[in-house]
């Protein structure tokens, strides 16, 4: 007697159900009908050029100093630093991985490639998302402080690069080989500032 082996129709027609033609077709129009909509949103929002004020100016220049602090120390302290160094920490604070030192290297590009990409974005206003309508008469208001927010944000970020590369360098030449525990939560907390200044101040704007 002869045994033949047959394919499990239930598996597979779970499978063909999953990808056939027909449920991607209803999610590639419900997409599209999202963007839509997005789109649509954005094009009737007035563009408006938003004057930056002293405290703008102040940001951006903490932004470029910390920027720039970022770099120097990375190169600075390269040479002294042994071939291989932490690439990765754990929940908590500890290495839990490690690799060349030209590592240190991509920090400070990735950093500045965000800077870059949050520098551009935040030019275009009309296109973030708000918790109100984007009408005439309060575009300019939402836009200024959306602006602001994404320049506090901005900050924010290029100071954690930084605090990763200073405390990774001081935990590399002290073989301690782990973050300061105080700097987990702070990397958690600090992106949240320029989402709850912008909250905040959106919501006394709108009363």
């Amino acid at each position: 007697m002869e045994l033949v082996d047959t394919p499990d129709l239930g598996s597979g027609a779970a499978r063909c159900e999953g990808s056939s033609p027909f449920t991607r077709t209803i999610k590639a129009l419900i997409f599209l009908r999202a963007f839509f909509i997005t789109f649509t949103l954005m094009k009737n929002r007035p563009r408006l050029q938003i004057p930056l004020k002293r405290s703008d100016y102040i940001i951006e220049s903490l932004c470029l100093l910390a920027l720039a602090g970022i770099w120097f120390l990375a190169f600075y302290k390269y040479h002294i630093l042994p071939e291989e160094i932490p690439t990765h920490y754990n929940g908590s604070g500890k290495a839990d991985a490690f690799g060349s030192k030209e590592y240190l290297i991509t920090l400070p590009i990735v950093a500045t490639v965000l800077y870059l990409f949050l520098s551009i974005f935040q030019k275009f206003p009309h296109m973030y998302n708000y918790m109100v309508k984007i009408t005439e008469a309060n575009a300019y208001r939402q836009y200024q402080l959306a602006t602001r927010m994404m320049r506090i944000l901005k900050l924010c970020c290029v100071l954690i690069f930084a605090g990763i590369i200073y405390l990774s360098v001081e935990s590399t030449l002290n073989k301690t080989y782990e973050l300061n525990g105080w700097f987990i939560p702070v990397i958690i907390i600090l992106p949240l500032v320029p989402l709850i200044y912008y909250f905040n101040a959106s919501s006394k704007h709108e009363k």
